[in-house]
């Protein structure tokens, strides 16, 4: 008779050192890795059952919802980059269809601009501040293309739906432009 005791199986995604979780159709927690336990300061028991949204402990970026309906509806792998105010940085998201779910992977990226640093990039937008952008357009070889973009109304969302609105109006223009530009285009939040 073997007096070993049985230990706790380990999920093989509690030995990635990258946020790795799994949602069901509903968009609800059923797997928690131990590294996104550790950094978002959580014990399983309080984040499985509970929605993405719900169990987050900063508010969900409505980019990385629109991603998970667009799996949940295509049932085809999607990546996105998004810049996490949290951490300051960027970060790559890869969202994998998973028997009717999802699995998704959150990982830091080391990008940058030139010789830009976090503190480089807008916080809400994860755009370059301004005056990144005079540093790294200085750096720049022409001829190059400038388009400067006004969001009008965005007074008149502020009033309507308050400032959250707005900052959610100022990150969906700044997602759409990072979605539609080269990778090489330089962005920045004037």
């Amino acid at each position: 008779m073997s007096s070993r005791v049985p230990h706790a199986t380990v999920h093989p995604f509690d030995r990635v050192e990258d946020i790795m979780f799994s949602l069901d159709a509903n968009q609800r927690l059923t797997f928690v890795n131990a590294f996104a336990l550790k950094a978002w300061g959580k014990e399983r028991h309080e984040l499985l059952g509970r929605t993405y949204a719900d169990a987050l402990p900063t508010k969900a970026m409505p980019e990385i919802l629109t991603a998970f309906r667009h799996v949940l509806d295509t049932q085809q792998r999607t990546e996105l980059e998004v810049f996490g105010p949290r951490h300051q940085g960027w970060i790559g998201i890869i969202v994998y269809p998973d028997d009717g779910g999802l699995t998704v992977h959150v990982r830091r990226l080391p990008r940058s601009a030139g010789n830009t640093t976090s503190t480089d990039f807008d916080a809400l937008t994860g755009c370059l501040t301004r005056t990144a952008f005079m540093q790294v357009q200085r750096t720049l070889s022409f001829p190059h293309v400038l388009a400067v973009i006004d969001l009008n109304l965005l007074k008149s969302v502020n009033t309507l739906r308050g400032h959250s609105g707005g900052d959610a109006y100022i990150r969906a223009v700044a997602h759409a432009l990072r979605e539609t530009l080269p990778a090489e285009a330089l962005i920045c939040r004037w």
